[in-house]
This record gives C-alpha cells, sequence and structure tokens, in this order.
C-alpha cells in the first residue's frame, strides 16, 4: 500500500477560525501506526 504524500487537515488558527488544509502526511517511526479516519 502507497502512502499519500498530502492530507486533508482541520486547522485551529485562532478561536473559533477552523480551516481545512491540504498538509503534508507525518513521518511514521518503527513503533507508530498511521490511521486513515
Amino acid at each position: 500500500m502507497e502512502i499519500p504524500k498530502t492530507m486533508k487537515a482541520a486547522v485551529l488558527h485562532k478561536p473559533e477560525h477552523l480551516t481545512l488544509e491540504e498538509v503534508p502526511v507525518p513521518e511514521i517511526g518503527d513503533d507508530e501506526v498511521l490511521i486513515e479516519v
């Protein structure tokens, strides 16, 4: 399975100001898992 380079994330810039942005997928470590919701 290929992991995409970017993902959509809800980003809170300031109170009550939430935006949907395209951000890089974080790198995962040897003892971590990446879950798609």
